[in-house]
């Protein structure tokens, strides 16, 4: 059973809090007399809709939030009930929807930042980077200094493996915001794609030793290890992560379970993968990792010590798809 977010538990405190708030604003708006009256109490639903579809999004209840923003008025909240469900029909995964609807948008307010970076979020979501990049960058001659359309950017430049202009943008986040992690990690996921894990591993280091690291930047530290082949160093890194984080990231066990097979300690990688998987049931990556451990294990090879070429293809598979989550997507 996956791990309840602490935030989202205080989200649902405050949706329910405004809840009771839209209860009494329609029961306000039913006893209303007068279109003044009626107006403004309309208003105030339409506000509370907004807090708790926004809310519901953050959380990830996409349906609800999209029941929400469809019930609003486009005349009092146009631009904001595009915006919301925008992001709504991208959560739920109906792309085509949400750039049709996001262009429509866009037809009514042409020069609104929020709705480029919410089109540009669509495209990112689906894997577009070009296409998100064209529309963070219309965002950026509106509002050029926003952090986190300059982070959309230099996030759509990773997607497009340009990790030597990603960096730059990352770095000056990075050292405008020293308290955003997020920006000073993908400095270091930037060093690790480029091919530098010693620059990587210093960098993710320093990070550790600050002590505002995340599952992120011990999932950084065990890459660089892993690429400069240090292994025990890798594996090490990986369960002092496990340690701090053991329900925020599964790409942990993923990691650690890579290392072990590497060394050719297959019952110790079926072990931390299945401990993996007690915590996230559904994750495929682990999935695929155990049973090409077990693959192993059942059909050992004695003529040969390194394992079958199909567990291996899996396994680097497998490596590929973890750095390439690095390409975060925005929240909003």
């Amino acid at each position: 059973m996956a791990r309840k977010d602490p935030k989202h538990t205080e989200i649902y405190k405050e949706v329910k809090r405004l809840r009771a708030k839209l209860y009494k604003a329609k029961k306000e708006l039913h006893e209303a007399k007068g279109s003044n009256s009626r107006n403004m109490a309309q208003g105030d639903i339409d506000e509370l809709k907004r807090q708790i579809a926004w809310f519901f999004l953050d959380v990830g209840e996409y349906e609800k939030g999209l029941v929400l923003y469809r019930s609003m008025s486009w005349k009092m909240q146009g631009e904001i009930k595009y915006l919301g469900l925008g992001r709504a029909l991208t959560g739920i995964g109906y792309y085509g929807e949400a750039v049709k609807l996001l262009n429509k948008g866009l037809g009514r307010f042409p020069e609104s930042s929020s709705l480029l970076v919410a089109m540009g979020n669509v495209y990112h979501q689906s894997g577009d980077y070009s296409k998100s990049l064209k529309y963070f960058e219309q965002a950026l001659a509106f509002d050029p200094g926003d952090k986190l359309i300059l982070f959309s950017k230099a996030n759509a430049l990773y997607g497009l493996k340009l990790y030597e202009d990603a960096l730059p943008v990352y770095q000056n986040l990075a050292d405008q915001y020293p308290d955003e992690s997020l920006f000073s990690t993908q400095v270091g996921y930037c060093h690790l794609q480029m091919g530098y894990p010693e620059d990587a591993s210093g960098h993710f280091k320093s990070l550790l030793s600050k002590g505002c690291a995340g599952s992120d930047d011990y999932n950084g530290l065990f890459c660089a290890y892993y690429d400069m082949g240090l292994l025990d160093d890798a594996i090490e890194t990986a369960h002092e992560g496990i340690r701090k984080f053991p329900e925020d990231d599964s790409a942990l066990y993923c990691n650690t379970g890579v290392a072990y097979f590497e060394q050719g300690r297959l019952d110790d990688a079926k072990n931390i993968v299945s401990e993996g998987l007690k915590k996230f049931p559904e994750d495929g990556g682990l999935k695929e990792m155990l049973k090409a451990i077990e693959d192993v294990i059942d059909n050992p090879d004695d003529d040969d010590k390194k394992p079958p070429i199909k567990e291996i293809l899996i396994i680097s598979a497998l490596i590929k798809k973890l750095r390439n989550k690095r390409a975060f997507r925005p929240k909003k």
